[in-house]
């Protein structure tokens, strides 16, 4: 292993927020970093693909996509999510400013140790984030996004709230442990037993001497928990975790794999699901490659109503709107799941095999950059399909499609219009379903062992 003295510590905030810079050129002029864990994880990376988040460089594939896959549902696995932006918010209006910031009623009640996911949504009712929240002391929360400090501070001037943002983003380190194995080997590398720690709650710990923080979480559907440490200390967290995980079958789940992975469970993705529909940030529109048209959503659209706590008695952004939207018959597309006829998607891979012209290709497990493919129903557009994906697990393509409300009852058949442009056209069938297309298990009761 790499020894931690060698780890510099984390990087100062005047390198990140050059880093951070998109006006300036990738470079010299605008830097990019290793991940704190870079060195372990160098070690356990047969395929050393590595690939940009942010600012920061992270494994995109340790074992290539297929096996990862299977190990993350079949024993544990290991993942780096480091380069999550982390702000802590605190100041005397804090309470209050959480509240009008997300959308949900249940979060006036949430606890200290306690983490609720939530949505953000801009003045007319458009999602801006889906954040994960998580109350850290009486007066403090944490939020773990995407980059969204310039909402934030957008938010502030709209309610003149009176509250301090901090960046923790490269003070900390978050490791995720997914899998049906996740708690045992928790078990082992703490020293305790976890399965008394409740789904969304947090718990802090050492593992090996070193101090962290575990939260019960994760974006696989699987059982899962994230571990929250201080930058200079993750080589030698995750060298304790490749040694406890030795005898529970530890794989490694990269970047690329995971966002297979979270399609699997059902889960919604940023920027490949729905935009940001925030636009007065140069590098949150730049990340916004979708058609605005198509991917501006509301919660409802998303089908997150249950995160948007209309009968609130007090106020948040967006909630206006969101009445609006309800009260004038709601969405006129929601988000489902569409599972792609095999027999067309075998006929697209044999056309590949023939002389003349073809569609391209379904790249598997996902595509490469977020795309979107037009629904059809009776010859008309009636929606989009995102996050299409390949899954060994599930053994059929499959995406999510956000289509017009009266085409979602499960079983309803419409068409995928794919290739095009430059290439040969052709339409897939799929049939409409409700998502997750994994059994999602992350909310397990593990005292009850249910």
């Amino acid at each position: 292993m790499h020894e931690a003295e060698n780890y510099r510590g984390a990087y100062g905030q005047d390198q990140y927020q050059l880093a951070m810079n998109t006006d300036l050129p990738l470079g010299a002029e605008r830097p990019m970093f290793f991940v704190p864990g870079a060195g372990q994880m160098e070690l356990v990376s047969k395929a050393q693909k590595w690939t940009q988040w942010g600012p920061f460089l992270i494994v995109d594939e340790y074992v290539g996509w297929y096996r990862e896959a299977l190990q993350l549902r079949e024993t544990v696995v290991i993942g780096d999510w480091s380069p999550i932006c982390k702000f802590n918010i605190s100041g005397p209006d804090v309470h209050e400013f959480m509240r009008f910031l997300q959308t949900r009623k249940d979060f006036a009640d949430i606890e200290i140790g306690q983490s609720m996911y939530t949505v953000m949504a801009r003045e007319d009712g458009k999602v801006i984030q889906d954040p994960l929240i998580t109350r850290v002391s009486e007066d403090t929360y944490m939020i773990t996004t995407d980059q969204i400090d310039s909402w934030l501070q957008h938010v502030i001037e709209v309610g003149n709230f009176d509250v301090q943002v901090t960046d923790i983003r490269t003070q900390y380190c978050l490791m995720s442990i997914q899998g049906p194995n996740s708690t045992a080997l928790m078990n082992d590398a703490a020293g305790n037993l976890m399965e008394g720690l409740r789904f969304s709650r947090l718990q802090a710990t050492e593992i090996a001497g070193i101090p962290c923080e575990i939260l019960r979480q994760g974006f696989t559907g699987e059982v899962g928990y994230e571990i929250y440490v201080e930058a200079d200390r993750t080589n030698d967290l995750i060298a304790h975790l490749v040694e406890a995980g030795a005898k529970h079958g530890l794989g490694f789940l990269g970047n690329y794999t995971s966002r297979l992975t979270r399609a699997e469970a059902g889960l919604v993705m940023l920027h490949f699901d729905y935009q940001c529909a925030f636009e007065g940030d140069p590098g949150i529109l730049r990340r916004n490659q979708l058609d605005p048209e198509m991917s501006y959503c509301s919660p409802f659209e998303l089908n997150l109503d249950y995160l948007v706590g209309l009968d609130r008695e007090d106020d948040f952004m967006g909630k206006a709107a969101l009445q609006a939207e309800i009260d004038a018959g709601g969405p006129a597309r929601r988000m489902k799941g569409l599972v792609w006829n095999s027999d067309d998607v075998i006929e697209l891979y044999a056309a590949q095999f023939r002389d003349e012209p073809s569609p391209p290709p379904i790249q598997f497990p996902h595509p490469l950059f977020p795309e979107a493919f037009p629904i059809v129903h009776d010859g008309q557009q009636v929606g989009w399909a995102t996050s299409v994906c390949y899954s060994p697990i599930v053994r059929r393509v499959f995406s999510f499609g956000r289509i017009d409300v009266g085409l979602t009852e499960p079983g309803t058949e419409v068409t995928i219009s794919w290739g095009g442009g430059e290439f040969p056209a052709m339409e897939i069938r799929a049939e409409v379903m409700d998502p997750p297309f994994v059994s999602r298990k992350r909310a397990k009761n593990l005292a009850a062992g249910s």
